[in-house]
């Protein structure tokens, strides 16, 4: 959680489940919060569970078995998947295909419904936050969202909601520019956006990556709305070119929303 939590392996000794425990220090976090002048840390240490609770009964997200105060610490029990879903594409050795994205994406996409429609933003969306889980006989997989870590009731104000919050790989152009005060969902687009290209690219960016490249790519053509996205000879679905270049448009203004995002062809 926003550099407070450690990650460990468990079991629940009474059905021998193996889960995954998040540890977050309080008094680090409360720290921090004190030392920049936030508010209330305690709002946003109870979001990630608010969060899970919400999205639990949802398969295509971590689910929540609860969570408890120990010491100075926050433990939260979740869901154990296998893998992240960078690391299940370096190990594949391959891209995912177009129709493979558009399937298992459509289960993610249930997910992203519920979020928007409880006025959430995710804010740090990539490829390490979407989870592989397999099957008992390991011949399929379907991808969970999790860490919600830094994410944010649109409703909630206390605490951080704005400044530079998300990966450098998929952090929207406006916060990376810090040209808004506060954030919009539609950040969680452009992030998405980047995810859905590099998982048809084998992990590939669709531009410069690194981070004062990013930043110069970004402040030069955020206005100019002509940031060329290039798409493999391989993929020929016009209809995900078209909402790829959709998604990843620097300026806002011009990206596509999440309702458009939704009822777009490519899924329909």
């Amino acid at each position: 959680m926003g550099g407070y939590g450690d990650i460990y392996i468990g079991y629940r000794i009474r059905d021998n489940l193996e889960i995954c425990l998040k540890r977050i220090n309080i008094e680090k976090m409360k720290l921090n919060y004190e030392s920049n002048e936030l508010k209330d840390y305690k709002e946003d240490l109870n979001n990630e569970i608010k969060i899970l609770k919400l999205l639990s009964n949802n398969e295509n997200s971590v689910k929540y078995y609860g969570d408890y105060d120990k010491d100075n610490e926050k433990i939260i029990i979740m869901e154990k998947c296998d893998k992240n879903l960078k690391e299940f594409i370096k190990e594949r050795g391959k891209a995912l295909s177009v129709e493979e994205i558009k399937n298992k994406f459509k289960g993610i996409n249930e997910v992203f419904k519920i979020i928007q429609s409880n006025k959430i933003i995710h804010r740090d969306l990539k490829l390490e936050n979407f989870l592989i889980k397999y099957n008992k006989e390991k011949t399929d997989y379907i991808i969970k969202l999790g860490d919600y870590g830094i994410g944010k009731f649109k409703n909630v104000s206390n605490g951080i909601f704005s400044g530079i919050k998300g990966s450098s790989e998929t952090i929207a152009p406006e916060i990376l520019l810090n040209k808004t005060q506060t954030y919009e969902s539609i950040i969680d687009i452009f992030s998405l956006g980047i995810i859905l290209y590099q998982l048809s690219h084998n992990l590939k960016y669709p531009f410069e990556n690194e981070f004062c490249q990013l930043y110069i790519i970004y402040h030069n053509n955020f206005e100019k709305n002509n940031l060329k996205i290039e798409f493999d000879k391989s993929i020929r679905d016009e209809n995900f070119k078209d909402l790829i270049t959709k998604m990843i448009k620097l300026n806002p203004k011009n990206r596509i929303n999440w309702e458009d995002y939704f009822k777009h062809p490519f899924f329909n």
